[in-house]
C-alpha cells in the first residue's frame, strides 16, 4: 500500500526534480508553476518504467495510460501541488488526493478495460461479451471516475489503491453487472 503511494510520488518527483533550474519556466501560471514539456516527458518515461511492474495492463495500455497521465499532469497540476504532496501528514495526503483525482482518475478507463477483459475472460470466457463489457465499462469509467474517486476519497482519504477502491463500489459493480447482461443480450440477437 505504502509502496504504491511511494511509486506515485516517485513519478511526480522525477519530473519535478530532475531538471536543472534554467529549464524551469520564467513565470508561474495563475494557479502555480506548471510543469514544462520536458518534465512532462520525463514523467511519461518514468510512468512507463513503473507501469511495467503492473501485469494487469498490456504494453499498449501502459503506453496509452502513461500518455494520458502525462497530459493531465501538465494541464491539471502544478509544481506546488507536487511539493505539497511530498510530506507524511494529512495535508500532504490531501494534496496527493487532488493529484489522484485530477491526473489519474481521468485515465483509469485504460486499466479498467484490461482488468475487466482479463476478469471476464477468466469468469465467462466469451470473447465478444468480454470485449463489449470492457469497452462499455471503460467508457463508463471515463465519464464517472473523477466523481467516483472524489466520493471514495471523502469517505476514506487514505486509500492506497484508488482504482481498486472505485471498482469495489456498489455503483461500479452494479453497472458492471448491468452492462454484462446488456452485452450478452446484444450478442445473443
Amino acid at each position: 500500500m505504502l509502496m504504491k503511494r511511494n511509486c506515485l510520488l516517485a513519478f511526480l518527483c522525477l519530473a519535478l526534480l530532475s531538471l536543472p533550474a534554467q529549464a524551469q519556466p520564467a513565470a508561474p501560471s495563475a494557479g502555480g508553476t506548471k510543469l514544462t514539456k520536458t518534465e512532462t516527458q520525463q514523467f511519461y518515461k518514468s510512468c512507463l518504467t513503473q507501469a511495467q511492474a503492473d501485469p494487469r495492463m498490456t504494453p499498449q495500455t501502459r503506453n496509452i495510460y502513461c500518455q494520458c497521465t502525462a497530459l493531465h499532469t501538465q494541464s491539471a497540476i502544478t509544481k506546488e501541488d507536487i511539493k505539497a504532496s511530498m510530506g507524511n501528514d494529512q495535508a500532504s495526503r490531501n494534496a496527493m488526493n487532488k493529484i489522484l483525482v485530477k491526473v489519474y482518475a481521468p485515465c483509469m478507463e485504460y486499466p479498467v478495460r484490461d482488468l475487466l477483459a482479463g476478469k471476464c475472460a477468466k469468469d465467462i470466457g466469451i470473447a465478444n461479451i468480454c470485449s463489449c463489457l470492457s469497452d462499455k465499462m471503460g467508457g463508463y469509467t471515463a465519464r464517472e471516475a473523477q466523481r467516483m474517486l472524489g466520493t471514495v476519497l471523502e469517505q476514506n482519504p487514505n486509500i492506497a489503491d484508488p482504482l481498486g477502491a472505485i471498482m469495489e463500489t456498489k455503483q461500479f459493480k452494479d453497472n458492471e453487472q448491468r452492462l454484462a447482461l446488456s452485452c450478452a443480450e446484444l450478442l445473443a440477437k
